[in-house]
């Protein structure tokens, strides 16, 4: 039988001009402790508190005596106007101890309520086994609607290993059991969500834990919620927190679904590195039933953050998610060059919308075993003892899969939905965003996952209602050419050395060639040519370089039937570059049918590994070839000859230093 003291709090209301005793707006109980063991108990309460709507922050003091020194973690949630249960469990306490606790809770309009003292006394450790007897603790249920609801536990083997799952039904027999659910030697919270229940109707449910030594089976308090009315407006949002993916040194996203039944909702994540969260990522708004994610980064390596899904209603009411964790990765994590992402520049860029490009890129032939080599003449690689084509595939290509990440400041927050792109070395993959601002810069990034490895690319910009190069009306149409020449319906674009190797410390040296293939004249011609990260800029025979997004820009303004032309662009590959990591140069041409308005767009690229160089530019260039050493019969002769020459100017120099003074 369950007994419980009752405390509250008689606000003061200032009334006219008198003071009036308030009726008990808020009240916390605390009820009889449960699942008492040697060195645990879960501590139990309810809290009421007037109006319906107030943000609650409930939580329990304890300790060995009555002025209690210790506090549990605070849990907050919103009042329903009626008697709320809560509990929490404790732990590391001492075997055969009195321990004394009450409930508190607090509201922004009715202030701190305190519950009456009770008390439990733990019992003693010995008889074999007592340690690991499982506890099991009912937390208040989440997200009821209608139909749904979300059970929430907590559950912990104590020391040993338990099972955990809820009993629940329309009456305090219960009746019906959920799956169970494998909770480990240590305590974790879990939950389960109930679908397709009757409105208006309450439902009892209860969390259970099995295991330990003896395999005990012990049972939390019965708990009850009631799902809403049929029609009833406020109260039918479902929201549900799912596990975190892309987690890595300092990045994370987070997943969620929301059902807002037919209402629009704002949406968004709480999270932090304790169970009291403490951020959030932005809000959005969202009508339909689905699934969202945002991405979080700047997390600190090997560390486990806490995370729910949140929403709230156009009445201000909001609905919470399970609390999910995940765990970062240490420092350093090793990134394999097998698979990488490109970020390409956003196309189709309106008032409103905008297109977002990326590029994934998988390296077979040049895995981290393989050694490498480069023979000079631009396009071959030593891979596994032997000399093959450097765009040769040694093996078979993954899966793969991408998606962006985006938002209005470089933290992003937002992740398109994930398409399956492929499995070739290099795969071209985007997504159209629509209901942009006017006039706002949007921010994003290309990712790409085969299902072991993650690569994100780097983050680049757009502007809505503005673009540099191209101009209205959209672009009808986009071609993309993968290295050396293809031929769309108005202009063949081209880009040489697709896959030969880039030498660290040396130049490598790009030609784009265009030509109006159409018989039609063609205007408002630019050309954009983006050099990667690894490439630092040296000079270019046309246009203008921009160090910021490291963009050549040409405009060429109109193009003549069977016009063509070439652009050279020459770049040092930096010390840093890493050893076989692709690297892509990428050409961007837009024109427009200055007959009919209709604007095209060609895209090209050349992927180009990193090969080991280790001389520098001026080195590298004596000869004029890639490398220091000469190329010819002739350039050894010449070095042969300067070599003769060095030799007898030092001896030259040498007896001079040698030879007596004259007198």
């Amino acid at each position: 039988m369950t007994t419980r003291t009752t405390a509250s709090i008689a606000l003061g209301l200032l009334l006219c001009v008198g003071v009036f005793a308030a009726p008990d707006l808020a009240q916390a109980q605390a009820s009889t402790a449960s699942s008492v063991t040697c060195n645990g108990a879960t501590l139990q309460g309810d809290v009421t508190v007037q109006p319906a709507g107030e943000t609650v922050t409930a939580w329990f003091e304890w300790g060995t005596s009555g002025s209690f020194g210790n506090t549990t973690a605070q849990q907050t949630f919103t009042s329903t106007g009626q008697m709320q249960l809560f509990s929490q469990p404790i732990s590391g306490l001492s075997e055969n101890t009195t321990y004394s606790y009450r409930a508190v809770a607090s509201s922004p309009s009715n202030g701190t309520a305190f519950g009456g003292t009770l008390t439990f006394t733990t019992p003693s450790c010995g008889g074999g086994g007592g340690t690991n007897i499982p506890t099991a603790t009912t937390n208040p249920a989440t997200n009821v609607t209608q139909n749904f609801a979300t059970l929430n536990g907590f559950a912990s083997g104590n020391g040993g290993n338990a099972n955990a799952w809820f009993e629940w039904g329309t009456s305090q027999s219960l009746g019906n059991a959920t799956p169970q659910q494998f909770m480990g030697s240590t305590g974790s919270s879990y939950s389960h969500t109930l679908t397709l229940l009757s409105p208006n109707t309450t439902y009892y449910y209860r969390a259970v834990a099995q295991g330990g030594t003896n395999n005990q089976l012990v049972q939390g308090n019965i708990q009850s919620f009631t799902t809403s009315f049929s029609g009833q407006v406020g109260t039918q949002v479902f929201v549900n927190t799912n596990s975190a993916t892309g987690v890595n040194d300092t990045f994370a996203v987070l997943n969620g679904y929301v059902d807002p039944a037919g209402t629009t909702v704002s949406r968004w994540f709480e999270w932090g590195t304790g169970g009291g969260l403490g951020n959030t990522t932005i809000k959005l708004q969202q009508s339909g039933a689905s699934v969202f994610s945002q991405a979080i980064s700047g997390l600190v390596p090997n560390t486990t953050y806490y995370f729910r899904a949140v929403a709230q209603n156009q009445s201000g009411q909001q609905f919470f998610g399970n609390i999910l964790t995940f765990t970062t990765t240490g420092f350093g994590q090793q990134v394999s060059t097998n698979l990488q992402a490109t970020t390409l520049l956003a196309t189709n860029v309106g008032q409103t919308s905008a297109r977002l490009n990326g590029l994934a890129i998988q390296n077979q032939n040049f895995n981290q075993n393989f050694n490498y080599n480069y023979n000079y003449s631009g396009n071959t690689c030593y891979v596994n003892g032997a000399y093959v084509p450097c765009t040769t595939a040694t093996g078979g290509y993954a899966q793969v899969s991408g998606y962006f990440e985006w938002g209005s400041t470089q933290s992003l927050g937002n992740i398109t939905p994930s398409q399956t792109i492929g499995s070739a070395p290099s795969l071209a993959f985007f997504h159209s965003l629509f209901g942009l601002t006017p006039s706002a810069t949007y921010y994003y990034r290309a990712v790409v996952t085969d299902g072991v490895n993650t690569a994100r690319g780097s983050i680049v910009s757009f502007t809505t209602g503005t673009q540099t190069v191209t101009v209205t009306p959209p672009p009808s149409r986009t071609t993309v050419i993968v290295g050396g020449t293809g031929k769309p319906a108005l202009v063949a674009l081209s880009i040489d050395r697709n896959g030969a190797c880039n030498l660290r410390l040396s130049s490598a040296e790009y030609v784009i060639t265009y030509k109006n293939i159409s018989g039609k004249l063609l205007k408002d011609v630019a050309i954009r040519i983006v050099l990667p990260e690894e490439l630092a800029f040296l000079d270019t025979s046309r246009g203008s370089y921009t160090d910021n997004d490291r963009t050549v820009v040409i405009a060429l303004g109109t193009l003549a039937p069977n016009e063509e032309g070439t652009v050279r662009v020459r770049g040092e590959v930096i010390r840093s570059a890493v050893i076989g990591k692709t690297t892509v140069t990428t050409v961007y041409l837009v024109d427009t049918d200055s007959a009919t308005g209709a604007q095209e767009e060609v895209v090209a690229y050349s992927l180009n590994p990193i090969c080991e160089g280790g001389v520098g530019q001026s080195a590298a260039s004596f000869f004029g070839g890639a490398g220091f050493l000469p190329d010819s019969l002739i350039e050894w002769l010449i070095l042969i000859l300067l070599i003769f020459a060095l030799v007898a100017l030092a001896r030259y120099m040498y007896g001079e230093r040698r030879a007596p003074d004259t007198v």
